[in-house]
């Protein structure tokens, strides 16, 4: 019920990091942040190159439709689903996930924004992953089941 009770301790080296799963509000507030870095990449990018990849794009849409035949719909398998839902992860901020989610460690240094900015990628990517397998709700096997 209270997602900060739901705690994992993941090794990392000669280190244990305690992650815990994030609330409703904490990865809304992360998706938040990575749509608004989105939003901004696309600004960067400026008028002329979005319109050029939209042209494009359009131009690869009508090619495919032209080509294109009717494809019965197909129920994917659990690992499939599986596999969206970790691909899903990249939708999150990983700064905030890492800050809301970290809740202690084994290291000298004591958890805060700045030491968590300064783990190093692979460690960094593995915490995200961990805390967002804990808080993101598995792949319902049940109710696949029920639908073969």
């Amino acid at each position: 019920m209270f997602a900060k009770t739901v705690t994992k301790d993941v090794e990392i080296g000669d280190e244990i990091v305690t992650v815990r799963k994030l609330s409703g509000k904490k990865l809304q507030q992360a998706r938040e942040v990575k749509r608004g870095e989105q939003v901004q990449n696309m600004r960067d990018l400026g008028a002329e190159m979005i319109r050029a990849f939209r042209e494009e794009r359009e131009k690869q849409t009508v090619a495919l439709k032209a080509e294109a035949l009717p494809i019965p719909a197909k129920e994917l398998t659990l690992e499939e689903l599986n596999k969206a839902r970790k691909d899903s992860f990249s939708e999150y901020d990983r700064d905030t996930v890492l800050v809301a989610g970290i809740s202690k460690w084994t290291h000298k240094n004591p958890v805060n924004p700045e030491n968590i900015a300064d783990l190093d990628e692979e460690t960094a990517q593995k915490l995200h992953n961990e805390i967002l397998d804990l808080s993101i709700a598995p792949v319902n096997t049940a109710e696949i089941s029920k639908n073969d």
